[in-house]
């Protein structure tokens, strides 16, 4: 049955192509084969927004075992298609997959994401990242940090305002691995969020509208990159003009 319906995945009639993926999507996890996962990857780039997005649906019905390289390779490219629904389940289904979903680029998107212009895919970015935060903690996917006292991830209401813990707690680890990458996306999301930020000389302490967080800066180049991606931003939107 399973192996019948990954054939009719092949595009060439997308109102069976769109059952097909919906039927498939109720098998769960035993619909997870090899065939189903690559016939679905390759429906990621179909230039049809329903046919993304149901593809996109069906693959987080089926479960962590759907997170191939290739898999997460065309969800990555989702995450900028020009239809915020698409991006908003882009978003959704990064977030259902796991820890094998889990890579540098994929977060510094999801927190590209959290400026969309789109509120809907900014909560959805949102959502991803928390759940991305906890099983960072879980599984320690993230090697060599240690996390300040507190609640590192915490459950609740996901928007671009909301959860500002977990993902400043989330940033937190790749600074104490000294990988700078998040950097810029990062910086983008707290001003995006109406965050005050201040550096002293050991740490970033990041004011919410209802907390303040700090984060411990490791060494001066960490520090000076962070400065230096503050006032190239600011110079951008002009606030110094």
């Amino acid at each position: 049955m399973i192996n019948r319906l990954a054939i009719l995945l092949d595009g060439n009639d997308r109102n069976v192509c769109l059952s097909a993926c919906r039927t498939l999507g109720q098998f769960g996890e035993k619909a997870a084969t090899s065939e189903v996962i690559n016939r679905l990857a390759i429906l990621l780039k179909d230039s049809d927004r329903e046919t993304c997005t149901s593809a996109c649906k069906t693959l987080r019905q089926l479960g962590g075992n759907a997170a191939t390289s290739e898999v997460v390779s065309r969800l990555l490219i989702a995450l900028e298609n020009g239809d915020w629904n698409v991006r908003f389940n882009a978003c959704r289904t990064i977030g259902e997959l796991g820890e094998k979903a889990i890579t540098i680029e994929v977060i510094t998107k999801l927190f590209d994401l959290l400026c969309d212009i789109k509120s809907y895919v900014r909560s959805s970015a949102g959502q991803a990242l928390d759940k991305i935060g906890r099983i960072s903690l879980r599984s320690r996917q993230l090697q060599g940090f240690s996390i300040s006292e507190g609640s590192a991830f915490e459950d609740g209401e996901n928007s671009a305002h909301e959860n500002l813990n977990s993902r400043v707690k989330l940033f937190e680890l790749f600074m104490e691995r000294e990988d700078t990458h998040l950097i810029p996306s990062f910086i983008s999301a707290l001003l995006f969020m109406e965050c005050a930020v201040v550096i002293d000389e050991q740490h970033m302490i990041v004011f919410g509208k209802k907390e303040s967080i700090k984060i411990k800066i490791s060494n001066d180049k960490i520090k000076d990159k962070l400065i230096n991606n503050f006032c190239e931003l600011f110079n951008k939107i002009h606030v110094f003009k």
